[in-house]
């Protein structure tokens, strides 16, 4: 009776939307026309060329050659096992959610456990630098060594998130078997499976972007119309990264670093349901992911304002804040901490309720698979 219920319900709210979405499709429109805009000139000329990159590399195992060369330096830094590494550069260099897709890859051809192609999926899975770079840096934050100061301090990030994963998600030996496969395959065929994936996953990643920025925008107009920059930025950043990265362009310096980095230790939901797809191909499971994105919304904006504080005056005007830096009122200071820290809360309960769900459907499923 209860579950005839709940289905009930979750008609009717369908049925709902549905007829809200037609009463009030011009409201949708205009978002998804810039959805599409930023699709068609940022994300796929950026993205694309690193998801076939990604593909290919991890195919041919020219990503496992390169990652071996340095994995005397990434293996103990970041504890990624040796045979890892490699997938372990390719998710940095092209952003998420390559990281998932090149530990998919790794642990389809046999190379790795299930539970390190976790943890590296986990870490690797953030904005890449050609992100950070052009777009945060140049386009946000006005010059593009903004982005180098990003790229700090999301290293730093990354760091601590591995001294974590280490402490939280210790890697045990044996603990699922690891999958033999014939690794042997012609270039040819991975050429064109690597294209294939490389489309599949733009168009998932341009679907999901469209509709968290469409959400984001209609909740907006909807109900902050009369509300500050920062609230409006809040919700964006809770949906949608690249929007938000790029509505912090009005903010003053240093406000508009700290905003910049917490949207991208946050990543949006956007980016959290791509991470989450992909990994679902390949049976992984994205608590490590969630766990470094709640601890990625409180350390990156701090590594960010800990390098703004490190760095001398004539350091940061060399990276392009050669106009008086503006004085902050201590009311408006307030207010954006405690914004922030409402943001940030609000953040991680979400994510540890997603947390908490995909911990006990993975209990539930275990169970069923050893009785």
């Amino acid at each position: 009776m209860m579950k005839k219920a709940y289905d009930f319900a979750f008609i009717a709210i369908f049925f709902i939307l549905c007829v809200y979405t037609c009463i009030h499709a011009p409201l949708f429109a205009p978002f998804v026309r810039q959805a599409l805009d930023m699709c068609a000139e940022v994300l796929i000329p950026s993205l694309f060329p690193f998801l076939f990159l990604t593909q290919i590399f991890s195919r041919t195992g020219l990503a496992e050659a390169a990652g071996k060369t340095v994995s005397f330096i990434l293996s103990p830094l970041f504890g990624v096992p040796k045979e890892l590494c490699g997938a372990f550069l390719a998710g940095l260099a092209g952003g998420y959610p390559n990281g998932a897709t090149a530990a998919g890859i790794a642990y389809e051809k046999g190379r790795c456990s299930k539970q390190a192609a976790e943890r590296v999926a986990a870490l690797s899975d953030n904005a890449s630098p050609a992100f950070l770079i052009g777009v945060a840096g140049a386009y946000s934050l006005g010059s593009p060594k903004a982005g180098f100061l990003l790229c700090a301090a999301l290293l730093l990030t990354l760091v601590s998130n591995a001294a974590f994963l280490r402490l939280c998600y210790p890697l045990k030996k044996s603990v699922d078997p690891i999958k033999t496969s014939d690794n042997r395959v012609s270039f040819a065929a991975a050429f064109c499976q690597s294209v294939e994936n490389a489309v599949t996953n733009m168009l998932l990643i341009c679907g999901y972007v469209i509709l968290f920025y469409m959400l984001s925008g209609v909740i907006c107009h909807v109900f902050l119309q009369k509300s500050n920059a920062l609230a409006r930025f809040g919700v964006q950043s809770f949906f949608e990264i690249s929007g938000a990265v790029m509505a912090v362009r009005n903010a003053d310096f240093p406000l508009n670093h700290i905003l910049c980095a917490a949207a991208v230790g946050f990543s949006g939901l956007s980016v959290i349901c791509q991470v989450t797809d992909i990994s679902a191909k390949y049976g992984f499971s994205v608590r490590q992911f969630l766990f470094t994105r709640l601890t990625g919304t409180v350390l990156m904006p701090l590594y960010t304002a800990l390098l703004l504080l490190v760095l001398p005056r004539q350091t940061i005007s060399v990276c392009g804040y050669v106009r008086p830096l503006p004085v902050t009122s201590t009311k408006a200071l307030v207010g954006t901490v405690l914004l922030y820290a409402f943001f940030t809360l609000f953040a991680m309960c979400v994510l540890g309720l997603v947390y908490l769900i995909s911990e006990i459907w993975d209990r539930k499923r275990f169970k069923n698979l050893k009785t």
